[in-house]
């Protein structure tokens, strides 16, 4: 007599175990997408902060030379392995190496090697452009 039959499908526990293992695969899959997105919008967010950095230095270095009435050098060199340029008053300077940049007291003249006239008319504005995007901000000293 038989008290009890289990009738199992050959190949159940395979398709199981596959669909199982699908849905792992595409969780992880989503999981990494985010985590790789995130990370690249770290490396984004760190650039921005020191093309921020470096907007503050040649506006702080600029009112410095115009206040004290004294010659000042700064040095400027790539972000993070990024060439970038800096942008003022009609004229933009190419950042592809350590730069030193003099300011002077006269009209706070900014002289450096790299510099030439851009055709964009910035007024007393000063940007830095990074790859595809920038950072800019109005100065508190007219650059000539």
């Amino acid at each position: 007599m038989k008290i009890g039959s289990f009738k199992t499908n050959r190949g159940q526990i395979a398709y199981d175990f596959l669909i199982a293992m699908l849905l792992i695969i595409i969780t992880f899959s989503i999981i990494g997408n985010i985590v790789i997105n995130t990370a690249n919008e770290f490396k984004k967010a760190e650039i921005v902060n020191s093309a921020d950095a470096v907007l503050n230095i040649f506006e702080n270095t600029a009112i410095v030379a115009y206040n004290k009435d004294l010659v000042l050098n700064s040095s400027f060199d790539r972000i993070y392995g990024k060439n970038y340029d800096i942008f003022y008053a009609n004229k933009v300077i190419h950042i592809t190496g350590k730069t030193t940049i003099t300011f002077y007291k006269n009209g706070t003249r900014v002289m450096t090697k790299n510099a030439e006239s851009s055709g964009i008319d910035m007024g007393n504005s000063l940007k830095v452009v990074v790859d595809d995007f920038y950072v800019s901000k109005e100065l508190n000293v007219e650059l000539a």
